[in-house]
């Protein structure tokens, strides 16, 4: 078993547009956009509606961008491929038709393939290779549900009667493993577009993904996992047997978390990669009034150090950046990337990248809510 000290944590830069255009189908399918998350988040927390709303205004923009390019997709075949199928809500990604046939395996995420690659590889699998391909989609969306072995129609019909769906969806199940090669053409023509307008405006999510990159490239195992613990129930559990832990940044995953455990392709490690909505930090800092003493604690943590309250007082009345930093308080680029990852994983601090620059700023609405609570925890007059 390998220690937290020892556990590796990598953050990856990019988002994968093939499963960027799946889940935005499946949200469309399901009736969520992320403007309307963000009224909701505004409405409900308008103190934070400033900082909120200029976050979140990119994903807005591309989400409305592909609304208007997908304007002739077929409502019916859309809903035939995304609808969810069996306990929608138990993962973020959900199980469907479309994500059973094309959602990228970890060696063809990793390669980079371009879209007509990944619908090539689909199309060319044998019937039995594409069952296999759907036993581990629904094994993963229902945590491990049945591991029978099958690999032909009759023998995938058996396996999927226990499946906990309605008898409609299971058929659907059943009519994809059969006619997989005319399904995955269909949805590369349906889905084209949109991988390709996700490619064509990078420009709009580019700062989001240096603003990740950022905020967790120096986080440590025991960090991450602090961070998901906190609240009235922990998000995600990572395995104790992995030894690295990955994070990938997505634009239209509800701004929960998902995660898949994996061996390496040389079987030297077990991964586990934690898909997350890229401002997964904003969200959970807006929502934060509600979350037990745990999550104070956590916050209340990060102060618990001269040199962070010392930086706190810095980035009071104006931006820094890190060399400005480095110099004032004489520590090594090192120690200021420890400190700053402590304070922004707590939801106290926020950088932004300028060319090669990463500014700091404090987060004075957090703040603030945090000196609030605390006084109305611990003081009687306290509003």
């Amino acid at each position: 078993m390998t220690s937290l000290v020892e556990k590796r944590v990598s953050v990856i830069s990019e988002i994968c547009p093939v499963i960027e255009a799946l889940l935005y189908c499946t949200n469309r399918a399901c009736g969520y956009t992320v403007e309307r998350e963000l009224q909701e988040l505004c409405l409900e927390y308008p103190e934070s509606k400033d900082d909120v709303t200029a976050a979140f205004q990119p994903i807005v923009e591309l989400e409305r961008l592909l609304d208007s390019a997908t304007t002739g997709i077929d409502d019916e075949r859309l809903h035939f491929f995304f609808d969810r199928i069996g306990e929608e809500d138990k993962h973020p990604r959900g199980y469907s038709v479309a994500n059973s046939l094309l959602m990228p395996t970890e060696r063809e995420r990793r390669s980079a393939l371009p879209f007509c690659g990944y619908a090539e590889n689909g199309i060319a699998l044998s019937q039995s290779d594409i069952i296999v391909r759907m036993r581990v989609a629904l094994a993963i969306n229902s945590d491990s549900w049945a591991t029978d072995d099958c690999a032909d129609i009759a023998s995938f019909m058996g396996y999927i009667r226990q499946f906990p769906a309605s008898d409609a969806d299971r058929y659907r199940l059943v009519d994809a493993a059969v006619n997989y090669k005319e399904y995955i053409g269909e949805l590369y023509s349906m889905l084209a577009p949109i991988v390709d307008l996700i490619v064509a405006r990078h420009d709009l999510y580019a700062p989001l993904l240096a603003r990740f990159s950022a905020l967790y490239s120096n986080v440590t195992f025991g960090e991450l996992n602090e961070r998901f613990s906190c609240g009235s129930e922990r998000p995600i559990t990572l395995a104790e047997m992995d030894q690295e832990i990955e994070l990938v940044p997505c634009l239209f995953n509800h701004s929960k978390l998902y995660s898949v455990t994996f061996g390496s392709e040389d079987d030297s490690l077990i991964v586990s990669r934690i898909e997350m909505h890229i401002l997964q930090d904003m969200t959970a800092a807006c929502k934060r009034r509600d979350i037990p003493l745990a999550g104070i604690a956590h916050c209340v943590k990060a102060l618990g150090d001269p040199t962070r309250l010392k930086i706190l007082s810095m980035l009071r009345n104006h931006e820094v950046y890190v060399q400005e930093l480095t110099e004032k308080t004489g520590l090594s680029f090192t120690a200021i990337s420890h400190h700053m990852t402590k304070l922004m994983l707590a939801g106290l601090v926020s950088c932004e990248r300028r060319g090669n620059c990463v500014y700091y700023f404090s987060n004075e609405n957090s703040i603030q809510w945090l000196i609030d609570k605390v006084s109305s925890l611990l003081l009687n007059d306290a509003k």
